[in-house]
Formats: structure tokens, C-alpha cells, sequence
């Protein structure tokens, strides 16, 4: 490439990257549209569904509203989220909307984990030694896996049935 050529170049890359930042800017403006429109369609169908007959709601879809019913859900999502996600009113898409709904949704419900009684927990963890040992019979055991169990078994078993390892 000589100096004309690589000049010409610069000069085409420069005039797209202009007509690519106003097509940005566009598009972007657009969505904004778009999503205030979607939280509109939202907002309406959730004003509907709070005024009609416990079960009609979702009949109306396809005849009355002209709508699919999970395009609805999604816009009703959208309209219920959107004041309490900030990051939502820069969504581009409805995709990018679900996603960023669903990762609140996620991060809220992300406490600590509820954790059920101490004995609780040990009865499921038994549950799943007795399930072991079923599908693992101790026939198919090395003798040392058998005695490391018995040893760890004992004090328990000692404690369930005190009357048999009384000395």
C-alpha cells in the first residue's frame, strides 16, 4: 500500500466510524423508546389483570389481547422491575432486560443458606450412608475401609444402644 492508498484508507475508516457513532447514537435512542414502550404495554396489561375475574386472565390472550401470553409475562416482568432496577433503563434488548431481572432476583434470594436442624442434617447425611452402603454392599469393602467405619461407627452406635456396651 503507498502513502495515496494508506491516506484514502484512513479517511473511509474515519467516515465509517462517524457513521457508525450516529447509528449508535440512534440505535440507542430507539431502545429507549422501545423500552418505554415495553414498560407502558407492561404497566396496561398489569392494570387489567388486577381488574378482571380470577381466572379469565389468561384465556384473553390470543382473542382479546392480541398478544402472546408469555410476551405478556415478559412485559409485565419488565413493568414491575423497572423502578427498582436502575440498570434496567439501559437494557438494549429484552434479552439484556430478563438477564439483569433475573440476576437481582438471584442476588436477593442469595442470603446465607437456610440450614435445617443439626439433627436434621445428620439424619440426611445416615440416609445417605445407609443409601451407600446399599448400592456398595460391605462384601465388595477392603478390610481396612471396614475397620476405619466400625471405629467411627462405634461411639454412635454406643450412644444410640448404651444397654448393649454396658461393661
Amino acid at each position: 500500500m503507498n502513502a495515496i492508498q494508506i491516506r484514502s484508507s484512513v479517511q473511509a475508516i474515519n467516515k465509517r466510524e462517524r457513521n457508525i457513532e450516529d447509528m449508535e447514537k440512534r440505535a440507542f435512542s430507539v431502545m429507549a423508546d422501545w423500552l418505554t414502550e415495553v414498560t407502558l404495554q407492561g404497566k396496561e396489561l398489569i392494570a387489567i389483570r388486577e381488574n378482571v375475574e380470577h381466572g379469565s386472565w389468561r384465556r384473553m390472550f390470543g382473542n382479546t389481547i392480541r398478544i402472546h401470553y408469555e410476551k405478556a409475562k415478559r412485559y409485565i416482568r419488565v413493568a414491575e422491575n423497572i423502578d427498582k432496577i436502575p440498570e434496567l433503563k439501559n437494557a438494549r434488548s429484552m434479552a439484556q432486560a430478563l438477564a439483569l431481572i433475573a440476576e437481582r432476583s438471584e442476588s436477593e434470594s442469595a442470603g446465607p443458606p437456610q440450614r435445617f436442624p443439626e439433627y436434621i442434617e445428620a439424619i440426611t447425611r445416615a440416609a445417605k450412608l445407609v443409601g451407600f452402603i446399599e448400592r456398595v454392599p460391605f462384601q465388595q469393602w477392603p478390610s481396612e475401609g471396614l475397620t476405619r467405619l466400625k471405629e467411627q461407627m462405634l461411639p454412635i452406635a454406643q450412644q444410640l444402644w448404651p444397654d448393649k456396651f454396658q461393661s
